[in-house]
């Protein structure tokens, strides 16, 4: 009875792994909590198609709850169990464009969905350097000014730091 328990433990694991990674990367990330919902792979990029890092990305259910959380340092992260329909997607990240998006969710089907972020309309035509922490350094008119993940702007002008909120 132990010996089919765990060839029947082997076989779904090894059936969510081959459903669940639309990618190579994070065949790990796949073998997450089991559930009814289906899966969505995010990966979020800028318009080179370098990765953004610890994009903030918010995911909107149906029952109005949301799952809110950062992509790693290769702009990825995977939602798991999420049920099927239509649902809301926001994806912002330091100094670039916040993008909104609607994803269909097919139950037991893993989907994938590739965002490309562009830097904010005022930053275009600057030094932008991302860091893996989340946060954008961007060098402008001789100022530096870093963008936090969190929406925080700081400001070095003259070695004087200052702090702008938005």
């Amino acid at each position: 009875m132990k010996i089919v328990l765990a060839s029947l433990a082997v076989l779904s694991i090894a059936t969510l792994t081959s459903a669940a990674a639309p990618h190579d990367k994070h065949p790990a990330m796949a073998l997450g909590p089991p559930g009814p919902g289906g899966l969505l792979f995010v990966r979020v990029t800028d318009t080179k198609d370098e990765a953004l890092p610890c994009a903030r990305i918010v995911l909107e259910r149906e029952e109005g709850d949301e799952d809110n959380v950062f992509a790693d340092t290769s702009g990825e992260t995977m939602f798991f169990n999420v049920p099927a329909g239509d649902h809301e997607i926001t994806i912002k990240a330091a100094a670039h464009e916040q993008v909104r998006k609607t994803v269909s969710i097919r139950n037991v089907v893993a989907e994938t969905l590739a965002v490309h972020l562009d830097v904010l309309s005022g930053l275009r035509g600057a030094k932008i350097v991302m860091n893996k922490a989340g946060t954008a350094t961007v060098i402008l008119s001789g100022n530096r000014f870093e963008y936090t993940k969190e929406g925080a702007v700081h400001l070095t002008a003259t070695n004087t730091p200052h702090t702008i909120y938005r």
